[in-house]
């Protein structure tokens, strides 16, 4: 990944700031919902089949390494706040803000943190199709350039673009992907549970910076010489990245499906320097149309900030013109980019009494047409001594998954999962899904797939 000490440190005095307004601008709910800061889960997922035993035993899985970095920033953002809040009104709050900072600052490079959570994201489709790898994350390679997951043969990207290219295509940006839905899981646990939102600003509004700046990487004026001099130094396959930059490839690919992955580029796929094939595509190695397709997708890529969370509000209050009864809301826009070219996700939070409901429209969108989906989920609907979560998504999305399809298939997503007591600070939850062919935000595979995951909650 790009060296992300500087922009943390560069960007989160902006998020400093927010904090500083928010701690004033909150108000206290006037009406009760079951869901409260003192139940709120912290997801543990201890256990996710078939992923973590598919070809042998592996861990985590893509849903793990989401779902339990979201849990690490739950717990030391409440901590944090617990411990800080209590000096003073209002200076409790920004020395929550920043000491949660200084968190972001240290723990993006240890294991279970950003970098280590988005190049898990690779791993998990390299590993769904047997291709093994390594975190360089798990190094504790604090403050360095970049952070790659490596030790894949060129042999078996050559396979994997040959027998799953739209997988393939995916995996280029399913780092970004990942991330993206870390933010979305945090905003969720915000709105639903009420707790204080300018805790969330530094993960949510630095996550999302880091996320536009790195689409926006090709934009740098040495970005193809940096390139050079990094193949200039890594002369063997072991010891490159599986892309080394990710988005002038993912377009590369988006385009060029069909094209073996031995061909690649400029040089006709050898190694500039040293033995095999030249990984790394650079703006030098775009038609035109691919670059301008690119520079598309990195000005909407600035959808991502259109959240109100990312500032600190993450609820709002009104009367419900149905009932008369008050409610919360909010709303958040998400660009995603995928095997087909990107997606755009309009999302509505809404809460009133027993119901959290969160709605979801896609516009899904390839070179040739627009397709719709919609996603409906209820989260935690109390039922005596459990809660029951449900969600069902159904979309139409272009045939094979990708760029030039002109047909679409329809397909679907069912959630089911069910939280039960253990204790008074814990819980045991089971979840399952399953999907048809076709992309679901944090779902490893772009086939048929049934999952189901176990694990405890922590309520803190």
């Amino acid at each position: 990944m790009k060296n992300l000490f500087l922009k943390i440190i560069h960007f989160g005095l902006v998020p400093l700031l927010f904090s500083g307004i928010c701690a004033k601008a909150q108000i206290p709910d006037s009406f009760p919902t079951p869901l409260t800061p003192a139940n709120r889960p912290i997801n543990i997922y201890l256990a996710d089949y078939p992923l973590n035993f598919k070809n042998g035993y592996y861990w985590p899985s893509l849903n793990q390494s989401i779902n339990n970095t979201v849990a690490v920033h739950q717990v030391v953002n409440t901590t944090l706040g617990n411990a800080l809040e209590p000096v003073h009104p209002f200076w409790g709050k920004v020395l929550t803000t920043g000491s949660i900072l200084a968190f972001n600052v240290i723990y993006t490079y240890l294991p279970g943190g950003t970098a280590w959570q988005h190049q898990e994201a690779h791993r998990a489709v390299l590993r769904l199709r047997g291709i093994s790898s390594y975190n360089q994350a798990n190094d504790f390679r604090f403050f360095k350039k970049r952070i790659a997951t490596k030790n894949v043969s060129d042999q078996d990207l050559i396979n994997f673009k040959r027998d799953y290219p739209a997988e393939f295509v995916r995996n280029k940006g399913i780092g970004h992907e990942a991330q993206l839905e870390v933010i979305e899981q945090l905003k969720k646990d915000a709105f639903f549970y009420g707790t204080p939102s300018y805790r969330d600003i530094i993960p949510n509004l630095l996550n999302t910076i880091i996320t536009i700046q790195y689409v926006n990487e090709f934009r740098q004026k040495n970005y193809d010489q940096d390139i050079d001099e990094r193949n200039k130094s890594e002369l063997t396959a072991d010891a490159r990245d599986i892309s080394g930059v990710e988005f002038t490839p993912w377009v590369y690919d988006l385009f060029r499906p069909e094209e073996p992955y031995q061909n690649r580029g400029n040089n006709g796929g050898a190694h500039p320097y040293g033995t095999g094939v030249d990984r790394y595509i650079g703006k030098e190695d775009l038609t035109s149309e691919e670059l301008n397709y690119l520079k598309k997708q990195s000005r909407l890529v600035w959808l991502n900030l259109v959240s109100p969370h990312n500032f600190g509000f993450a609820r709002f209050r009104a009367i419900s013109p149905f009932n008369s009864q008050p409610f919360h809301y909010n709303f958040s826009l998400v660009h995603n980019l995928v095997s087909f070219g990107r997606v755009i996700d309009y999302n509505i939070y809404l809460q009133q009494n027993k119901w959290n409901v969160f709605f979801t429209y896609h516009d899904y969108k390839n070179r040739e047409r627009h397709f719709p989906g919609i996603d409906l989920e209820v989260h935690r609907f109390p039922m005596k001594k459990v809660f029951l979560t449900g969600a069902l998504g159904m979309w139409m999305q272009p045939k094979d998954q990708l760029f030039r399809s002109e047909g679409g298939t329809a397909g679907g997503i069912v959630k089911l999962g069910i939280a039960a007591p253990l204790s008074n600070q814990f819980e045991w939850f089971l979840e399952g899904d399953r999907k048809t062919n076709g992309w679901s935000s944090g779902n490893v595979s772009l086939e048929p797939l049934t999952q189901v995951q176990f694990g405890l909650n922590l309520l803190y």
